[in-house]
């Protein structure tokens, strides 16, 4: 969930982020560059879920994704909208 939100949003949230607060370029180096690089741990992630034959550890994994996915977008819920 992590690494696929990245992907998505990890350069546009530091250029927005970044451009609210007025920061330099070097405060954004990890997120700026972060998306790109997630490519392979989806690839790595994909294979290493392709060998989950048990439907439980299966769920499990869901399970975690879904909490996961809302905590990671709760940290963006609770930026103040006005800097």
């Amino acid at each position: 969930v992590l690494e696929g939100t990245s992907i998505a949003l990890a350069t546009q949230v530091a250029g927005v982020i970044q451009d609210k607060l007025q920061l330099p370029n070097k405060a954004f180096s990890y997120l700026s560059s972060h998306g790109s690089l997630d490519l392979d741990h989806i690839e790595f992630f994909k294979k290493l879920m392709n060998q989950l034959d048990n439907d439980d550890d299966k769920a499990a994994v869901v399970h975690t994704a879904k909490v996961v996915y809302r905590l990671y977008g709760d940290i963006f819920r609770s930026l103040p909208l006005s800097a």
